[in-house]
């Protein structure tokens, strides 16, 4: 009898890929959809190899929990066996797995606790990298430390498979060669049905999805962003006749079928069903809607992306695209995810369009005009996301930082360090980027946790490192929490590990959460629930979960979590926004707890403001415990105008937990300060006078004219420190923002510590203190201050942004000059004022002045001013700056 396999297109290549993970090898499978390498693969592997050419299990990872455990029963199929035996599956909150297992089916996150609790994958013969397109952020560092254990264990095999991803890229990171294999997928019909004027996509997908039920006579599987799109589409459906009332599952509770509404298609079918398929669902009832039963009605799915890849839904004949996707991003400045929607990639379009050739000829209906671009892939999610649970991974391994690995694409340095700071805080590690993990880090770990509600279990339950514990061992239990906190912080943490569907309620209130999952129905969601409860009181050495003790604080939740959620603490300010410690403020779109702080445990970045859509109230004691560990003590100054007042402030970001007036703030503060305040406001605070106006015009006014510059003489640096001339645009080396860095330092020995701090003239010299003196004397002599008019006056020249200089003296003062005084090499344009500093004539040429003009104006200006000196020939008379010459 021949191998199952055999039809599958796949099936010609399996000899080659065997052999090229033989003994330590590795490869890049870049397989199309239906070719079969999710499932025969594995199996031709486990059955055909001796385990000789790999010795050990077969891991085979795959991004989801459903799309293992389907996985590992269509291989126990293939194989004529059942899972556990040859084939199993070990996802969170179910293991099938017996002393027969050769190929194992996990998620990613369940790899990365085996390969840490065995860093060189002893058990381990090849790893295989499922839909590995997707690029999640813990299958990037399973690789990676996949990679690592191989490059000591020589006959560790990697294999890394998916149908759309860039081969080339994998390949050469892997030092291994690429392979393609064709698919079995029928022809997919593809039309375009862009949204109306105005119309929601909702409405567009339930238009598209009615007209996919008239013209094809399978299921219709319909991809749409999140949980509030598929509601609404499910309502649209409805007001249309179809489905009435939508149905998470393939049946309900009682396991009977979901309601239906009649409908009659082109087919003469007339029952349909619309269900629902998301990944907060239970998987139970995941694993029913993908196998259901036979003589079933025909059916309408609502799906996220959890159907995109790895998965069958059988019976499709037609798929609507909706043409957006949801993806979590990270929001640098506020340090929170921010929930992204967007159009969906070539990548994903292409895998949605698949689903509809799997089983037959079939149709997919695009929700977005032909002409849209759509970008090629999302990229890998370490570039956009936050990184605290791959630092903590790291550091259980002894890496502080990201050089210390090789990365297919490395983590942003930013968020690498945010990371780190978080850990920091929460006591999970000793440090920042350097930081090395503490037990109470490697507790979380072992827990299964994100660090955020690890931390805060950790600390409720008194938890502490065991004095013999091992190096990788994580320590025991010390019992000493309260046993009602204890179990109300392992609900809470329970809770916040599964996605909340809204199936309980609209309010935004955590604390009511915890109790409806406590009273609620016996649905396979809660169950999940307590049970991840229990495996995690047992991990804490309790035995078993008590939901009587966990009744008893469930009001305290909000505390008991604050700690390992110090950056997600909102206080209550008077507008009736919620400010974080990064300083975003966020609105709340549910009814939240009234309190003055609120633990945002659903909160949305956002832009301007974030959304928080589910809290539990904090104490304000509560509150400042926790965001203690990541304050620290800052000194600020108040300023009003130029007299500061100087405090000590406990700071934890945005929030002041305490402070203290200080009589002098040091130099050092007083200048990092005055730095900060140009950048913020410029330079109109400072004391500026008709002197330091002057200098700086001078200042431009030679460097436009280049008789000073950027350097000084001889190519020396031509401003003072170690600051050097900030570059500038157009002709002005000297515009504001070179001056707001130079003075930055530049002031810093002139200010005063007491008040003001500083003055008109310890700010002129500050502005003369830029220049090296060689520099500054250059400036006195191209450009100087003042200029003696013949008539023994001092005069101040104008030095305009634009033109020649300007002198203004009275006319009796120029007697006798015959040209114009020059600066930096040019003529001065001189302004000639009568006795009553009136202006008679601006000039450059005074020689054609006194010959051709004084004569006709002399007459008038001896007759308005008789008592001044008026001679008939002016350049042989003497000057005088008062009403005769002596």
């Amino acid at each position: 009898m021949e191998p199952a396999w055999n039809d599958l297109p796949i099936a010609p290549l399996l000899p080659a890929i065997a052999s090229a993970l033989s003994d330590g090898g590795a490869l890049v499978l870049q397989a199309e959809t239906g070719a079969g390498k999710t499932t025969a693969v594995p199996a031709y592997l486990a059955s055909q190899l001796p385990s000789a050419s790999i010795p050990g299990k077969i891991i085979v990872l795959q991004p989801r929990r459903l799309a293992a455990v389907a996985a590992a029963h269509r291989v126990s199929a293939l194989l004529g066996d059942e899972p556990g035996g040859v084939a199993g599956y070990r996802v969170r909150g179910a293991v099938k797995a017996g002393p027969r297992t050769r190929v194992e089916f996990v998620t990613q996150a369940v790899f990365l606790r085996m390969i840490q609790d065995d860093p060189f994958a002893q058990d381990i013969g090849l790893v295989i990298f499922d839909e590995f397109h997707e690029r999640t952020t813990t299958a990037d560092l399973a690789l990676t430390f996949a990679l690592e254990a191989r490059e000591t264990r020589t006959d560790l095999s990697i294999l890394v498979m998916s149908a759309t991803m860039d081969t080339a890229t994998v390949a050469a990171y892997l030092g291994c060669p690429e392979m393609s294999a064709p698919g079995r997928a029928w022809p997919v019909e593809v039309r375009y049905q862009p949204p109306l004027p105005g119309e929601y996509v909702e409405a567009t997908a339930a238009r598209a999805i009615e007209a996919a039920l008239e013209v094809s006579k399978g299921d219709v599987l319909a991809f749409l962003p999140g949980m509030r799109e598929i509601r609404r589409v499910a309502g649209f459906l409805a007001d249309r006749g179809i489905g009435g009332r939508s149905s998470s599952s393939g049946r309900s509770s009682s396991g009977s079928r979901s309601s239906s509404a009649s409908h009659k298609g082109s087919d003469g079918s007339d029952a349909i069903e619309v269900l629902l398929l998301h990944g907060s669902m239970a998987l139970e009832e995941q694993r029913a809607l993908i196998s259901p039963e036979p003589g079933w009605l025909r059916r309408v799915v609502l799906a996220t992306n959890v159907a995109e890849t790895s998965l069958t839904v059988p019976g499709v004949a037609a798929v609507v695209d909706a043409g957006q996707s949801r993806y979590m991003g990270w929001h640098p400045r506020s340090g929170l995810n921010r929930l992204e929607t967007g159009m969906v990639s070539v990548a994903e379009a292409e895998q949605r369009r698949g689903r509809a050739g799997r089983l037959g000829p079939g149709l997919c209906i695009r929700c977005w005009d032909e002409k849209t671009s759509l970008p090629a892939s999302r990229g890998p999610e370490i570039s956009r996301s936050g990184l605290a649970t791959l630092v903590l991974e790291c550091a259980a391994r002894g890496i502080r930082q990201p050089e210390d690995l090789k990365w297919l694409d490395p983590p942003p340095p930013q968020a690498w360090k945010a990371g780190a700071a978080l850990l920091a805080d929460l006591g999970l590690t000793d440090g920042l980027s350097a930081g090395t993990i503490t037990a109470a880090g490697r507790k979380v770990l072992s827990l299964g946790l994100d660090p955020r509600p690890g931390a805060a279990l950790v600390l409720a339950a008194g938890w502490e490192e065991s004095a013999t514990a091992g190096p990788g061992q994580t320590g025991k239990a010390a019992a000493s929490g309260n046993q009602a906190t204890v179990h109300t912080t392992i609900l809470a943490s329970a809770v916040i590990g599964e996605r909340d569907p809204d199936d309980f309620g609209g309010d935004g209130d955590f604390c009511s959460r915890l109790l409806r999952v406590l009273d609620g129905p016996g649905n396979e969601r809660t169950k999940a629930i307590l049970d991840e409860a229990g495996r995690l009181a047992n991990r804490l050495g309790l035995g078993h979960f008590e939901p009587t003790l966990a009744r008893q604080a469930v009001e305290q939740a909000g505390d008991l979590l604050a700690p390992g959620f110090p950056d997600r603490l909102a206080r209550l300010l008077p507008d009736g926004t919620l400010e974080f410690r990064s300083g975003r403020r966020a609105r709340a779109v549910a009814q939240l707890p009234l309190s003055d702080w609120i633990l945002a445990l659903d909160v949305n970045a956002g832009d301007p403001l974030g959304t928080i859509r589910q809290g539990a109230a904090v104490t304000t004691e509560s509150a400042m415990k926790a965001l203690d560990p990541g304050s620290g003590w800052v000194t600020e100054l108040e300023w009003k105008g130029l007299k500061a007042a100087a405090f000590e402030r406990l700071k934890a970001g945005a929030f002041l937990l305490k402070e203290r007036r200080l009589d002098s703030p040091g130099r050092e503060v007083l200048a990092g300060s005055v730095r900060e305040r140009l950048i913020r406001e410029g330079l109109s605070w400072l004391p500026w006078s008709e002197a330091s106006t002057a200098f700086l015009a001078r200042l431009r006014y030679a460097a436009r004219l280049g008789r000073i510059g950027k350097s000084g003489p001889g190519g020396k640096p031509g401003v003072t420190g170690q600051a050097s001339m900030p570059e500038s645009s157009g002709d002005e080396p000297w515009a504001d923002a070179a001056l707001v860095l130079l003075l930055g330092d530049a002031l810093a020995p002139y200010l005063n510590m007491k008040n003001p701090v500083l003055d008109e003239a310890a700010f002129l010299n500050a502005l003369e203190g830029m220049l090296e003196p060689d520099t500054l004397r250059a400036l006195n002599r191209a450009a100087p201050a003042f200029v003696e008019t013949p008539g023994g006056r001092r005069r101040r020249p104008v030095y305009p942004p634009t033109g020649p200089a300007r002198l203004a003296m009275r006319i009796q003062e120029a007697f006798g000059l015959a040209q114009v005084p020059q600066i930096c090499g040019r003529p001065l344009v001189v302004e000639l004022l009568s006795p009553a500093d009136r202006p008679i004539q601006v000039t450059d040429d005074l020689a054609s002045f006194w010959k051709n003009t004084y004569p006709t104006v002399r007459t008038e200006l001896k007759r308005r001013y008789p008592k001044h000196y008026w001679p008939e020939d002016p350049l042989t008379a003497e000057p005088t700056k008062d009403l005769r010459p002596r």
